[in-house]
């Protein structure tokens, strides 16, 4: 197969291109607007509350530009704007949603044609496997990263349409600045995916001589991560998710294809976490007998040419989840927001499919009223997945439906009815979360602080202790633990743990004023 006549060589055809298809700008931007408007007074749920509510620096925009991250920048801008009110924060998401979808119209014209890009732009747009990366406003930085993926696509295509390198040094500028700034490390996988564009879609061939353009983005990304990033932010995660219980390499892979696979072809059960199911022995075969059909058809597209185009979009989709295939893990098995950039991929695929069949069936309109009706149907499922994210409880509810066994979603509930003073459902589902995960060292220090707050002293002491001997590090559990031996009249062995806590976490600011106001206590004793 021929190598694919690009329709766009110059800034002048992009401006051209982008003026002529406003009114479907206008289209995709009313259906984006219907389909995640609800959202919008939605709540700051999960990672919104450590990362944006409660991070000092959020409300300091001076601070926030000198760390160079786009994400920190943003979210100073839109503080500094309109104040820490959730609202501002969803709008930024739901803008820059559209700016994307924008650029992925651009890249699928240049590569694919107008037809196929008018289809697949409005279904990239309210696909609900996008929701998580559009409501939740801590995906902001997938949104991000996805935007500079976009630009350095753009400038790679001109410099492929044009050869001129002004296009390529772009590329390498834009990238080196995004890798030195953006603490996500999912730009990594920019380098292997425009390396993957031009080898499988591009070039389509067997030939490795042009991916060496792409080897200095690896280089600079490389360069950034070490020097930069140092890599702790990473380490840290890695000891978080390479626990003895994780899952074997080996097992993973099926499980990440098949669930892939499946959102895209039918996002029903969406969650925020993607656990909790029951695996019995019948669903893991039937899940590595779909990834291996996948794997294998995938195999054969590609090694025919009439089907080498859909085949290199496959692995370009698959290239696109990089981290979450590594070897050692660095991301979570499944999770909707890494397959923003995917999902672009598939409904191109889809697009695709839906042309063939008006051809095949001679019917001109086809694909326009299939492209609708799955329009709709996907802009249902997005606004009621929008509902699921209106409140900490609705999210944690939705979590817990599809992942009963869940303990993190029972954790969360635990914490929701906490803050409603429903101690008995508190209480139940912190159980519920050990029960499940018996070595779930938070929960165990929530379960505690609420027996603490109900007064029973001892039970929750026996529970802290249980807290640190699962997790050392648990600085807060140490803290509780000082401010119980206080209330039992231990002021010594309070001093100890107050200490315990700061070499642990040191400037801890309740730990601080506990000693501080133990030393005043005991001074006033002499």
């Amino acid at each position: 197969m021929n190598k694919v006549n690009l329709k766009i060589e110059s800034l002048n055809d992009i401006v051209r291109i982008l003026k002529a298809n406003i009114p479907l700008f206008l289209i995709i931007t009313f259906i984006v607007i219907v389909s995640f408007i609800s959202s919008i007074n939605g709540e700051f749920v999960s990672d919104d509350l450590p990362g944006l509510v409660r991070l000092p620096l959020t409300q300091d925009l001076n601070a926030s530009f000198a760390t160079l991250d786009p994400q920190r920048i943003i979210y100073g801008l839109t503080f500094a704007i309109f104040g820490l009110k959730p609202a501002p924060f969803h709008s930024v998401s739901i803008i820059l949603h559209i700016i994307n979808v924008i650029l992925f119209f651009l890249i699928t014209y240049n590569i694919y044609g107008k037809k196929i890009a008018a289809f697949a732009a409005p279904m990239y747009a309210v696909h609900p496997v996008v929701s998580e990366t559009v409501i939740w406003i801590s995906a902001l930085n997938y949104q991000i990263s996805t935007l500079y993926l976009y630009i350095c696509i753009i400038l790679f295509l001109l410099y492929k349409k044009t050869s001129q390198n002004k296009w390529l040094i772009a590329m390498y500028i834009t990238f080196a600045i995004m890798s030195f700034t953006f603490s996500n490390y999912w730009v990594l996988i920019i380098p292997f995916f425009i390396a993957g564009l031009d080898f499988f879609i591009l070039e389509r061939n067997y030939k490795l001589k042009p991916l060496l353009k792409s080897l200095p983005l690896l280089l600079v990304g490389l360069a950034a991560f070490l020097l930069i990033r140092g890599g702790s932010a990473v380490t840290d995660r890695v000891d978080r998710l390479n626990t003895p219980d994780a899952t074997p390499y080996i097992n993973r892979i099926p499980y990440s294809i098949y669930h892939a696979t499946e959102l895209f072809l039918y996002p029903k059960n969406l969650t925020i976490y993607h656990e909790g199911v029951i695996l019995t022995d019948q669903m893991y075969a039937f899940m590595i007998a779909v990834s291996a059909v996948v794997v294998f058809s995938t195999f054969i597209l590609w090694q025919k040419k009439k089907t080498r185009l859909i085949g290199g979009m496959i692995i370009l989709i698959f290239i696109s989840l990089l981290p979450v295939f590594s070897p050692i893990l660095v991301a979570w098995m499944v999770a909707e927001r890494y397959m923003y950039v995917g999902t672009g991929i598939f409904v191109t695929l889809v697009a695709m499919f839906f042309i063939f069949l008006g051809k095949k069936f001679k019917i001109k309109e086809l694909a326009l009223i299939l492209t609708s009706l799955l329009i709709i149907i996907y802009s249902g499922r997005t606004i009621a997945r929008a509902q699921e994210w209106k409140t900490r409880k609705s999210l944690w509810l939705s979590a817990e439906k599809r992942g009963p066994y869940s303990a993190r979603a029972h954790n969360n509930l635990g914490d929701v009815y906490g803050i409603e003073k429903n101690w008995e459902k508190s209480i139940f589902h912190f159980k519920r979360a050990i029960e499940i995960k018996p070595d779930y060292s938070e929960a165990m220090h929530n379960l505690a602080n609420t027996l603490m707050q109900l007064g029973y002293i001892e039970e929750a002491k026996v529970i802290f202790t249980q807290s640190i001997q699962v997790n050392p590090d648990l600085f807060q559990s140490y803290h509780k633990l000082g401010l119980l031996e206080y209330e039992l009249g231990n002021p010594e062995l309070a001093m100890q743990y107050f200490i315990r806590t700061l070499e642990i976490e040191p400037g801890y600011a309740p730990a601080v004023q506990s000693i501080q106001a133990l030393q005043t206590l005991q001074q006033r004793n002499q």
